[in-house]
């Protein structure tokens, strides 16, 4: 249930952000490396907003704004 409502809102917010798929592909390769003790798959999508920020939805889907990268 958590996955299905997280990938709901997930696919809802992408209608209001655009997605750097560049900075996408490796936010997600670099945290295969990390033992984030869940028992959800992460899935982390960075959107190209200047903001130092992120949140997480239910069922490990995760949105990083590109300006908290560059911090």
């Amino acid at each position: 249930y958590e996955k299905q409502l997280g990938y709901s809102a997930y696919q809802n917010q992408l209608q209001y952000i655009e997605v750097n798929d560049s900075l996408t592909y490796w936010a997600n390769d670099f945290a295969q490396h990390i033992d984030f003790n869940t028992r959800y798959p992460i899935h982390i999508t960075v959107a190209d907003v200047d903001i130092v920020n992120a949140y997480a939805l239910p069922g490990g889907e995760i949105v990083v704004f590109s300006g908290i990268l560059k911090e």
